[in-house]
């Protein structure tokens, strides 16, 4: 018998730049949207790499908790997680070569 694949539907992404090597991003509260599926996709405009982490378990709004974004590149959040709310805040760290900042992500309708 073969095997069913549920397809998942992606959303627009927005975007989320590390700015400098201190883990500050571009906008700090990034709003997405859990109505058009919206993901972040963090940016790496420094050139080196950034490594995003959120609490394990309900601290992130993700199904992953750790992103690492590489040298000059980008990587996508992918959708929301099933049990994330409207209003619902996310603080993460994102962690650069010199130092590390603590944006938040916030979901809206």
């Amino acid at each position: 018998m073969a095997k069913s694949h549920t397809k998942i539907k992606r959303g627009p992404q927005k975007d989320i730049s590390a700015a400098d090597d201190y883990g500050t991003v571009k906008p700090v509260n990034q709003h997405l949207s859990k109505k058009l599926n919206e993901q972040a996709q963090w940016n790496s405009d420094t050139g080196k790499r950034s490594i995003i982490s959120f609490k394990r378990g309900n601290g992130s709004p993700f199904t992953d908790y750790r992103f690492i974004v590489p040298a000059g590149g980008s990587i996508s959040s992918g959708p929301l997680r099933p049990g994330v709310n409207i209003g619902d805040e996310f603080k993460y760290k994102v962690t650069g070569e010199k130092g590390s900042n603590d944006p938040i992500i916030i979901i809206d309708d």
